[in-house]
């Protein structure tokens, strides 16, 4: 609960800079250039990001499947520990 509540919080943080720094630009400019396709991509990373973190005890595994799983990647393993 407090993991999730953290993350609501910074989110509600981050909406109100964007929303404070978008009427600051408004402000000093006269023409705004709007990107919407940009900040629904942004959205959508972050979005996806914060599902992911929540979630990660179901990914866990096969992640590190897929990164240690390979011989290359074992090389510094065997550099780091002698036996």
């Amino acid at each position: 609960v407090y993991y999730w509540g953290g993350f609501l919080a910074w989110g509600l943080r981050m909406a109100a800079w964007c929303k404070k720094r978008r009427q600051q630009a408004e402000k000093s400019s006269t023409e705004v250039v709007s990107r919407p396709a940009l900040v629904l991509a942004g959205i959508g990373v972050v979005g996806f990001g914060l599902v992911a973190a929540g979630f990660g005890s179901a990914w866990r595994e096969p992640a590190e499947e897929l990164l240690y799983g390979y011989a290359l990647t074992r090389i510094p393993d065997l550099l780091t520990y002698p036996s």
